[in-house]
């Protein structure tokens, strides 16, 4: 009969009779698996088999007595044997299972049969190593049970995602309640459906707890097991205020300050922003900001004039020496530079310094240009009476030859330069009105109006600050900022009074809310604690949430997201 006892006995018939060679490789083979896995012992090597991507080993137990898992006492008397495939870590890139048959024992005191344990490396009943669940678990902490298992699967060892999860779930792990000061806030477990609530450590910036609910007797009940809680941080959530002061009375409370300026913001800052966008376009249709539309002024034709005179010249030499004359005017007679400094910048040498100086702009101008140079007065007058660039309009009425062939190529190149100044103001429109510009200066209006010490940059923000009711509005916000950050000594109740009064119905609403929460608010200007590391904490919290694909129990996130772990 092929059963588990009379197996044994055949292996250790043959092992009595084995050849000195097969002795040899026998006790080299258990060497070796001792060497490996140090933690095993009381086994002789039965079998090996050899694969290419598979070794199995078969290991018959020798022990001889063991100690009941019941009463503790020593006993010798066996019954049998148990038979268990135990799956190890991989053995040089291969798939390394073990067959054990370990030894059944019976109790004379206790009256029952147990199987002996091998608690160094296998758990009771397991049928992964210690080693293989420890590495099971290390990769299900960074990855979800799903990809966990097919990790494993290319490491040999066969899982399912639910006994990766199954074993994940068995670590104990209870938080650490003797924590001074710590910081309470919501995740959504389910977006606008259901939330938890997250206790870290401020100390140690470790995630002590996770709470399936965020009612705030539930909170509460979980407060009052924190007996030497100091000071506890919030958002201004009605349930962990009221949390707060049934679980845990004696300690602060301190208000997170950047929820206490968002509430104000979000009450006052989308009714300022509709009226900074109306007023800027206003102020665009005005001309104050934006892009200036070109026209055929005097200026821009004088400066068109003599930046169209230098392309009427076609010969090199003469392009490079206007080229030199117009560096060097600059540098001398705009700049005010001496000829040591020009020296330095341009390489000129003094003779040529010397005669640039001395050079006229009419000296540089060939034939054709030197007409239209001095005609230019005229030019000018005759194009602002006529208001066009066109020939025939401009022409009309002149008689001179002359005047009308310089007309014409200098009109030919006016209308170029004409062009390419309205595509570059078309462009500045389009960029001026483009969303990124907008958000630029949205975010310029509220950092001017949020923050005490912001210097305005945009040009159309410093122009709608300029009204005086949007200048009270910025008055009280800033001021506000300014008390939670230090910055400014008014006493808080005195900010409360003054708003009170100001005429805003969202102002007065949120500064009356205020009183009801005044001592906790008060707190936060003193203290250097703030929610920071909970936000950052919920963060975690979301993506561990994203790698597990759904299966997002509470139990499972409290052990994801421990700092002890993640290691």
């Amino acid at each position: 009969m092929d059963t588990i006892a009379n197996r044994c006995k055949i292996i250790k018939k043959i092992r009595n009779n084995q050849i000195k060679s097969d002795i040899n490789a026998s006790t080299v083979g258990e060497k070796l698996l001792m060497d490996i896995f140090p933690a095993i012992d009381g086994f002789f090597i039965a079998s090996c088999d050899f694969s290419s991507t598979e070794l199995k080993m078969v290991l018959v137990s020798t022990a001889t007595h063991a100690f009941c898992d019941r009463c503790g006492k020593k006993t010798t008397h066996t019954r049998g044997w148990q038979k268990r495939t135990v799956t190890m870590c991989p053995l040089g890139c291969k798939r390394f299972v073990l067959t054990l048959y370990m030894r059944r024992f019976y109790c004379q005191s206790d009256k029952h049969i147990f199987v002996e344990q091998q608690t160094k490396w296998l758990n009771k009943y397991a049928r992964f190593s210690v080693r293989c669940i420890e590495l099971m678990n290390l990769l299900h902490i960074h990855m979800s049970s799903v990809s966990t298992s097919k990790v494993m699967r290319k490491m040999g060892i066969t899982c399912c995602p639910n006994t990766c999860i199954n074993h994940l779930k068995k670590i104990q792990r209870l938080p650490d309640r003797t924590a001074r000061n710590i910081g309470i806030d919501d995740f959504a477990k389910r977006k606008r459906h259901t939330y938890g609530s997250v206790i870290v450590d401020h100390d140690t910036g470790e995630i002590l707890e996770l709470i399936d609910s965020r009612d705030s007797s539930i909170v509460a009940n979980v407060l009052k097991q924190y007996k030497k809680v100091n000071t506890i941080t919030r958002d201004r959530g009605r349930c962990f205020i009221k949390a707060i002061k049934q679980g845990a009375p004696s300690a602060h409370a301190i208000t997170d300050k950047f929820h206490v300026i968002e509430d104000l913001t979000s009450a006052v800052f989308p009714k300022i922003l509709q009226e900074f966008l109306h007023k800027r376009m206003e102020l665009l249709t005005q001309g104050l900001v934006g892009p200036i539309k070109p026209q055929i002024s005097r200026g821009w034709l004088y400066n068109s004039i003599y930046a169209v005179l230098e392309s009427m010249c076609k010969d090199a030499r003469r392009i490079k020496k206007m080229t030199e004359w117009n560096t060097f005017m600059d540098l001398y007679a705009r700049q005010g530079l001496t000829l040591s400094e020009i020296h330095d910048k341009t390489g000129f040498d003094g003779f040529k310094m010397g005669k640039l100086r001395n050079t006229k702009y009419e000296d540089l101008l060939n034939p054709t240009q030197l007409r239209a140079y001095k005609a230019i007065e005229s030019i000018t007058n005759r194009i602002l009476c006529k208001k066009s660039l066109d020939y025939s309009v401009v022409t009309k009425g002149l008689h001179s030859t002359e005047k009308k062939e310089i007309l014409k190529r200098l009109l030919f190149l006016l209308r170029g330069k004409w062009k390419e100044d309205w595509k570059a103001y078309d462009d500045a429109y389009k960029a001026f009105l483009a969303k990124a510009t907008i958000r630029n200066e949205e975010y310029d209006l509220w950092n001017s109006i949020v923050h005490f010490n912001w210097k305005t940059k945009t040009e159309t923000v410093r122009l709608f600050l300029q009204d005086l009711h949007v200048t009270d509005l910025a008055y009280y916000i800033t001021t506000f900022q300014g008390i939670l950050s230090g910055e400014v000594k008014m006493n808080l109740y005195k900010w409360i009074n003054m708003v009170i009064g100001c005429g805003n119905e969202k102002m007065e609403k949120f500064a009356k809310g205020l009183i009801k929460d005044y001592s906790a608010i008060n707190n936060s200007i003193a203290s250097k604690l703030n929610n920071g590391i909970l936000e950052g904490s919920v963060n975690k919290i979301k993506t561990a949430k994203r790698i597990m694909g759904g299966r997002a129990s509470i139990s499972l996130l409290q052990i994801k997201v421990s700092s002890n772990l993640d290691t």
